[in-house]
């Protein structure tokens, strides 16, 4: 789903902002229970017919060795950007920031997401900041900074944010359009029964993934990526854990055991026939299994085999950037021979 860069550029700048009352995410336990929460915890938010529901812990992320060690290309792949948001705000989006939750609606394209870790009084100063930047550089923009709400035109649109409380807001879109203070408000009213943690079905699932590591998704038949997927899955959920390494353990369940066992077995043949190929040794240790109705995915891959994937992306990378290069200049035309002196006169 494409979104705005209104919306990307709103929830960039308001990440620049938590780091002056940072509070690390609650977390520890895992499950349903942890990743409900409360309003403030994030699925009590989000709709209850999304059909991808993803969790993000940055602080666990950004305590990681595996990020420590390429937190530099990160920065560098932001174009300079970070920087220019330090300078304006007195923040550091990458140090600060929590957690997210997200909810995505595939039919209407809408996606609805809490932010957590974010101080509101400073939000609101550095929006206004960001505001007169654009204005100056001639661009169309304007920033409303209530009690409890800001909001920010430009061009592309407008995108509100609505603060559930000090620390904690929510935004969105729908068909690439950043959602306002009139449709937010809805959502924060709506009550458990209408979020996704009045969802049996999903929260069944988010029982069955451990929401405590850095990044979790869970996915039902419903959604647009699955109902593009080869295999009909009625559901699909999972979590990565990155330390020095990273481990993903997930799941698909399918309609029946039969069908399981089938898709676990295309799956099997699938990655003996990776691992055979020339890039086999940096495939880590994949492990498919089959219970009931669920096929279950196992991934461990260690730093090694991810420095050795990063550095082969990389160079792919920069022979594609010398590919749309052009042509390399002309060679120098070699200097003009001298002219041959004038006869002496006699």
């Amino acid at each position: 789903m494409k979104n705005s860069r209104l919306i990307a550029v709103a929830l960039t700048l308001v990440a620049a902002l938590s780091a002056c009352k940072k509070e690390n995410a609650a977390g520890g336990a895992g499950g349903a229970q942890t990743a409900a929460g409360g309003a403030a915890g994030g699925l009590n938010v989000l709709p209850k017919d999304s059909d991808i529901v993803i969790g993000l812990n940055f602080q666990k992320l950004k305590s990681s060795a595996l990020f420590k060690k390429y937190e530099a290309t990160f920065t560098q792949s932001l174009g300079g950007k970070l920087e220019e948001l330090k300078a304006s705000c007195g923040a550091d989006p990458v140090a600060h920031l929590d957690s997210v939750h997200i909810g995505i609606k595939s039919a209407d394209k809408t996606f609805v997401a809490v932010v957590h870790g974010l101080d509101k009084k400073i939000a609101g100063d550095c929006v206004k900041k960001q505001v007169e930047k654009e204005k100056a550089k001639g661009e169309t923009a304007e920033a409303l900074v209530e009690d409890n709400y800001i909001e920010i035109k430009g061009k592309d649109g407008t995108v509100g944010l609505l603060f559930l409380d000090d620390k904690t807001f929510v935004t969105g879109g729908k068909d690439e359009k950043g959602l306002t203070k009139a449709e937010l408000e809805p959502l924060v009213k709506q009550g458990s029964a209408n979020s996704v943690a009045g969802s049996k079905e999903f929260m069944e699932l988010i029982g069955k993934t451990d929401t405590t590591d850095p990044l979790w998704m869970v996915a039902s038949g419903n959604s647009e990526m699955l109902q593009k997927a080869p295999m009909k899955f009625q559901a699909v959920f999972g979590s990565l854990e990155v330390t020095d390494s990273i481990k993903f353990e997930g799941a698909g369940r399918m309609t029946s055991d039969a069908d399981a066992q089938k898709a676990a077995a295309d799956l099997k043949g699938q990655v003996d026939a990776m691992k055979q190929s020339p890039m086999g040794g940096m495939l880590g240790e994949i492990t498919v299994n089959q219970t009931g109705p669920e096929v279950q995915i196992r991934v461990v891959m260690t730093q090694q085999q991810i420095d050795a994937i990063a550095g082969m992306v990389q160079g792919m990378m920069g022979q594609m950037g010398q590919m749309g290069g052009g042509a390399p200049p002309a060679p120098e035309a070699p200097p003009a021979p001298p002219a041959p002196a004038a006869p002496e006169p006699k």
